[in-house]
């Protein structure tokens, strides 16, 4: 059985994951790996609809400070800590890792440097913007990018709705960021 791999506790995990199939399904209970790593990669959530399958988070390795190095046939995960690493040649891509998705980005232009933002706001009175909220380069800026994305509601009502989970699935988008960052506009 998959759990007898796993330390059991008796918390409960709040955690919802997305399937490939688009469903959703809930975990059910937090273990912990029996190997000795540090916190929060020894963490784990059990996923009863993952029956034949294992998976661990890559993030929460590289969160402890653990390098993960993928080859065509295994996966090796290294202590980060006094860790030396020797390479022959340059990587042939480089990307970043963005802090609020945790995601890991890459450009998809040959031959350009990764920046942690390639996306600013134009000046007022530009006509045509395109923007990438991933990329935008603070809190501050994606409030403004979403506020404009709603149709420049009023503080008051964005609030509202925010708080009757009416933009939930919106990415870095909170009440506190919009308290914090409300723009004041003409369109408002």
């Amino acid at each position: 059985m998959i759990g007898d791999h796993f330390i059991p506790t008796a918390e409960p995990s709040r955690k919802v994951f997305f399937m490939p199939t688009g469903e959703t399904t809930p975990a059910s209970t937090i273990s912990k790996l029996h190997h000795e790593v540090r916190e929060p990669a020894r963490t784990v959530d059990m996923v009863p609809g993952l029956k034949h399958n294992s998976l661990l988070s890559g993030p929460k390795f590289a969160d402890a400070n653990y390098i993960t190095l993928l080859t065509p046939t295994e996966v090796l995960i290294y202590d980060g800590q006094d860790l030396k690493i020797t390479t022959s040649k340059e990587a042939i891509l480089r990307g970043w890792r963005d802090k609020p998705s945790g995601l890991w980005r890459i450009p998809l232009e040959a031959n350009k440097t990764p920046k942690q933002s390639e996306y600013v706001l134009l000046p007022k009175g530009s006509k045509e913007i395109i923007n990438n909220v991933y990329e935008l380069p603070s809190t501050q800026h994606i409030v403004w990018y979403l506020h404009a994305c709603a149709g420049f509601p009023t503080k008051t009502t964005w609030i509202k709705a925010i708080r009757a989970g009416n933009y939930a699935t919106w990415p870095h988008l909170s009440l506190k960021a919009v308290q914090q960052h409300f723009p004041e506009s003409d369109e408002t």
